[in-house]
């Protein structure tokens, strides 16, 4: 579980900056970046977070969720309610619910949640155990007194040979 955490919190901490320097970027391509990087990014970071809290959550439920909530942010930006017109006057609310309703935002927020999926596949296939499963126990050749050599039954039978011969 501990090593889980670890994987999910050095996500975070990839995703957070990357989300930030995707509004300041100035190479090439820097118009796609501004516009549509922060809206792949924006459902990853909103779906690690979600699994560093509740690591036993179902994958796609989640997934589900977090675009759900994303789209629901996407529609919030074409109506004037007045907490949210306050907090996109800086930078950090812009950040965290838009400032202008773009329906191709929408295909971006769905690929951050392919994205997270897949990601998540392969952090979790990379030898370690899954979040909510228990890890595998594989018997060592060395257990039971093998030597290393052949089979585990002929290094126990070894032993056993020279236990009874020493007596």
């Amino acid at each position: 579980m501990r090593s889980f955490r670890i994987k999910i919190t050095a996500v975070l901490a990839i995703l957070i900056p990357l989300g930030f320097y995707s509004k300041f970027y100035g190479g090439a391509g820097a118009d796609w970046v501004h516009d549509y990087a922060g809206d792949i990014l924006y459902p990853m970071f909103w779906f690690y977070l979600v699994l560093l809290m509740r690591p036993a959550s179902g994958r796609l439920r989640l997934a589900l969720m977090v675009l759900g909530f994303c789209v629901a942010i996407e529609y919030s930006q074409l109506l004037d309610i007045p907490p949210l017109t306050a907090l996109r006057r800086h930078f950090l609310g812009r950040t965290l619910v838009g400032e202008g309703f773009s329906i191709a935002d929408l295909f971006y927020y769905a690929a951050g949640v392919l994205f997270s999926l897949i990601l998540d596949r392969l952090l979790n296939s990379s030898g370690f155990p899954a979040a909510a499963g228990e890890p595998e126990r594989h018997q060592h050749s060395l257990d039971a007194g093998s030597s290393g050599y052949g089979p585990p039954d002929a290094g126990a039978a070894e032993v056993k040979r020279s236990r009874q011969q020493q007596r």
